[in-house]
Protein backbone atom coordinates (compact mmCIF):
# COMPACT_ATOMS: atom_id res chain seq x y z
CA UNK A 1 0.00 0.00 0.00
CA UNK A 2 1.32 3.48 -0.98
CA UNK A 3 1.85 6.08 2.01
CA UNK A 4 -0.36 8.64 0.44
CA UNK A 5 -3.27 6.24 0.06
CA UNK A 6 -2.37 4.26 4.06
CA UNK A 7 -2.80 8.12 5.02
CA UNK A 8 -6.25 8.58 3.36
CA UNK A 9 -7.26 5.17 5.17
CA UNK A 10 -6.59 6.93 8.15
CA UNK A 11 -8.11 9.77 7.99
CA UNK A 12 -10.95 8.28 6.69
CA UNK A 13 -11.42 5.52 9.28
CA UNK A 14 -11.08 7.84 11.60
CA UNK A 15 -13.71 10.47 10.11
CA UNK A 16 -16.39 6.81 9.82
CA UNK A 17 -16.04 6.55 13.66
CA UNK A 18 -17.01 9.68 14.08
CA UNK A 19 -19.84 9.61 11.97
CA UNK A 20 -20.35 6.09 13.79
CA UNK A 21 -21.33 7.44 16.80
CA UNK A 22 -22.38 10.86 15.86
CA UNK A 23 -19.36 12.74 17.79
CA UNK A 24 -16.28 14.07 16.73
CA UNK A 25 -13.81 12.36 19.25
CA UNK A 26 -12.00 9.82 17.19
CA UNK A 27 -10.83 12.54 14.58
CA UNK A 28 -8.54 15.58 14.25
CA UNK A 29 -4.59 16.04 13.66
CA UNK A 30 -3.46 14.62 16.98
CA UNK A 31 -5.02 11.50 16.33
CA UNK A 32 -4.02 11.46 12.58
CA UNK A 33 -0.11 12.10 13.16
CA UNK A 34 0.07 9.62 16.39
CA UNK A 35 -1.59 7.10 14.11
CA UNK A 36 0.40 7.87 11.49
CA UNK A 37 3.29 7.57 14.04
CA UNK A 38 2.64 4.39 15.45
CA UNK A 39 2.37 2.75 12.42
CA UNK A 40 5.41 3.84 10.58
CA UNK A 41 7.24 3.06 13.55
CA UNK A 42 5.60 -0.33 14.65
CA UNK A 43 6.00 -1.56 10.62
CA UNK A 44 9.16 0.03 9.46
CA UNK A 45 7.43 2.24 7.27
CA UNK A 46 4.48 -0.23 6.17
CA UNK A 47 6.76 -2.98 5.18
CA UNK A 48 5.30 -5.31 8.19
CA UNK A 49 1.88 -6.43 8.28
CA UNK A 50 2.71 -8.77 10.38
CA UNK A 51 5.47 -9.09 12.97
CA UNK A 52 9.08 -10.06 12.08
CA UNK A 53 10.28 -13.46 12.82
CA UNK A 54 6.39 -14.90 13.23
CA UNK A 55 5.93 -13.10 16.79
CA UNK A 56 2.19 -12.14 18.07
CA UNK A 57 1.83 -8.62 16.71
CA UNK A 58 -0.66 -8.13 13.47
CA UNK A 59 -1.60 -5.39 11.32
CA UNK A 60 0.44 -2.01 10.37
CA UNK A 61 0.43 -1.17 14.33
CA UNK A 62 1.91 -4.70 15.12
CA UNK A 63 -0.69 -5.35 17.99
CA UNK A 64 -0.43 -8.86 20.20
CA UNK A 65 -3.20 -10.89 20.18
CA UNK A 66 -3.46 -10.41 24.30
CA UNK A 67 -3.90 -6.69 23.70
CA UNK A 68 -6.50 -7.23 21.26
CA UNK A 69 -8.45 -9.36 23.13
CA UNK A 70 -7.97 -7.10 26.36
CA UNK A 71 -9.19 -4.19 24.16
CA UNK A 72 -12.47 -6.24 23.36
CA UNK A 73 -12.89 -7.80 27.55
CA UNK A 74 -12.18 -4.95 29.13
CA UNK A 75 -12.72 -1.84 27.57
CA UNK A 76 -15.25 -2.06 24.64
CA UNK A 77 -16.96 -4.68 26.75
CA UNK A 78 -18.27 -1.61 29.17
CA UNK A 79 -18.24 1.53 26.44
CA UNK A 80 -20.76 0.40 23.29
CA UNK A 81 -20.33 3.78 21.63
CA UNK A 82 -16.49 3.25 20.90
CA UNK A 83 -17.73 -0.84 19.91
CA UNK A 84 -19.98 0.81 17.92
CA UNK A 85 -17.18 3.35 16.08
CA UNK A 86 -14.25 0.33 15.83
CA UNK A 87 -17.12 -2.19 14.47
CA UNK A 88 -18.21 0.65 11.84
CA UNK A 89 -14.64 -0.24 10.50
CA UNK A 90 -15.25 -3.59 9.47
CA UNK A 91 -16.72 -4.92 6.20
CA UNK A 92 -20.08 -4.85 6.30
CA UNK A 93 -20.48 -8.57 5.68
CA UNK A 94 -18.32 -9.29 9.44
CA UNK A 95 -20.21 -6.71 11.33
CA UNK A 96 -22.94 -7.01 13.45
CA UNK A 97 -23.00 -5.24 16.50
CA UNK A 98 -26.08 -6.78 18.25
CA UNK A 99 -24.33 -10.09 17.50
CA UNK A 100 -21.18 -9.26 18.79
CA UNK A 101 -22.22 -7.18 21.85
CA UNK A 102 -24.54 -10.05 23.24
CA UNK A 103 -21.55 -12.38 22.40
CA UNK A 104 -18.88 -9.60 24.00
CA UNK A 105 -21.04 -9.74 27.10
CA UNK A 106 -21.08 -13.00 27.84
CA UNK A 107 -17.08 -12.97 27.59
CA UNK A 108 -16.62 -14.22 23.91
CA UNK A 109 -14.49 -11.97 21.31
CA UNK A 110 -15.98 -12.94 17.80
CA UNK A 111 -13.73 -10.73 16.17
CA UNK A 112 -10.51 -12.46 15.03
CA UNK A 113 -7.46 -10.58 15.60
CA UNK A 114 -6.55 -11.27 12.09
CA UNK A 115 -9.12 -8.75 11.16
CA UNK A 116 -5.85 -6.13 12.09
CA UNK A 117 -4.04 -7.49 9.01
CA UNK A 118 -6.92 -7.67 6.74
CA UNK A 119 -8.35 -4.92 7.13
CA UNK A 120 -6.55 -1.66 7.63
CA UNK A 121 -9.42 0.49 8.26
CA UNK A 122 -9.96 -1.92 11.11
CA UNK A 123 -6.41 -1.79 12.14
CA UNK A 124 -6.49 2.15 12.59
CA UNK A 125 -9.74 1.82 14.82
CA UNK A 126 -8.21 -0.31 17.46
CA UNK A 127 -4.96 1.71 17.55
CA UNK A 128 -7.12 4.53 17.82
CA UNK A 129 -9.28 2.39 21.08
CA UNK A 130 -6.08 1.71 22.57
CA UNK A 131 -4.85 4.84 22.70
CA UNK A 132 -8.46 6.27 23.84
CA UNK A 133 -7.71 3.68 27.48
CA UNK A 134 -4.80 6.31 28.46
CA UNK A 135 -6.41 8.71 30.72
CA UNK A 136 -3.51 11.48 29.97
CA UNK A 137 -4.47 13.80 26.77
CA UNK A 138 -2.92 13.25 23.42
CA UNK A 139 -0.41 16.00 22.87
CA UNK A 140 -1.99 19.56 21.45
CA UNK A 141 -0.61 21.33 18.06
CA UNK A 142 -2.85 24.00 18.19
CA UNK A 143 -0.61 26.96 18.75
CA UNK A 144 3.08 25.25 19.38
CA UNK A 145 6.30 25.04 17.27
CA UNK A 146 5.24 21.47 14.91
CA UNK A 147 9.43 20.14 15.91
CA UNK A 148 8.33 20.56 19.66
CA UNK A 149 4.40 19.21 19.11
CA UNK A 150 5.81 16.04 17.20
CA UNK A 151 8.21 15.45 19.97
CA UNK A 152 6.08 15.52 22.29
CA UNK A 153 3.78 13.06 20.47
CA UNK A 154 6.49 10.74 19.84
CA UNK A 155 6.81 10.80 23.45
CA UNK A 156 3.15 9.78 24.10
CA UNK A 157 3.40 7.25 21.88
CA UNK A 158 6.51 5.34 23.21
CA UNK A 159 4.92 6.09 26.73
CA UNK A 160 1.60 4.41 26.31
CA UNK A 161 1.83 2.37 23.11
CA UNK A 162 5.48 0.48 23.70
CA UNK A 163 6.11 0.43 27.21
CA UNK A 164 8.02 -2.28 27.39
CA UNK A 165 9.43 -2.57 23.90
CA UNK A 166 13.24 -1.59 22.90
CA UNK A 167 11.48 1.57 20.85
CA UNK A 168 12.50 5.41 21.82
CA UNK A 169 10.68 8.60 21.67
CA UNK A 170 13.29 9.70 19.18
CA UNK A 171 12.99 6.35 16.85
CA UNK A 172 9.50 7.11 16.35
CA UNK A 173 9.80 10.53 15.51
CA UNK A 174 12.84 9.30 13.17
CA UNK A 175 10.60 6.70 11.44
CA UNK A 176 7.43 9.18 10.88
CA UNK A 177 9.40 12.21 9.35
CA UNK A 178 11.66 9.73 7.46
CA UNK A 179 7.95 8.60 5.83
CA UNK A 180 6.14 11.91 6.29
CA UNK A 181 7.13 12.68 2.75
CA UNK A 182 5.13 10.26 1.17
CA UNK A 183 1.88 11.09 2.14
Amino acid sequence: MKHSDFHAVVVGALAKMDRATGEKKYSGEAPEDLIMMTFMHESGGLKANRQVGGGPALGFGQMERATFNDTFLNYLRYRPIHLKAVLSLLPAEDFNYDVINSRLQKGFVEVSPEMLVECVAFAVGMTRIHYMRVSESLPNPAGKDREIYLKELASYAKKHYNRTGKATPEKYLQDYLANRAKW
